[in-house]
């Protein structure tokens, strides 16, 4: 059996998805943690902006290699795989982006410690 070669920009949005998430919600949270003067709407919403643009590179790189993969074959088995891991990872980053929106949405509400 030939070992099928999945290119790792399919794979980029199951990593950017949740490491643009970490950036908005580690980012915010332990910023306020460590200083609530700093909990203010501009840097919530930068926050939010990094990490969707950093899932959101991720989910197209994901979605590239998907339609890359071309018809399936049975002379280039790992395509099927290819389409299937870019697919679930550019869906993946839309579930993230759902996230960080709601969570950027909320910091705007609920600003600083709550004083």
């Amino acid at each position: 059996m030939a070992a099928r070669h999945i290119p790792v920009t399919a794979w980029a949005g199951w990593i950017a998805g949740p490491a643009g998430w970490l950036i908005q919600h580690q980012g915010g949270s332990d910023t306020v943690y460590w200083n609530c003067a700093l909990g203010r709407p501009s840097l919530v919403v930068t926050l939010g902006v990094v990490g969707a643009l950093v899932a959101l590179a991720g989910g197209w790189l994901s979605w590239r290699a998907a339609r890359a993969a071309g018809p399936v074959d049975s002379e280039s088995p790992g395509r099927g795989s290819q389409r299937f891991i870019g697919t679930l990872g550019a869906l993946a980053v839309a579930i993230v982006l759902v996230a960080i929106t709601g969570q950027t949405m909320a910091g705007l509400i609920l600003q600083g410690c709550g004083r």
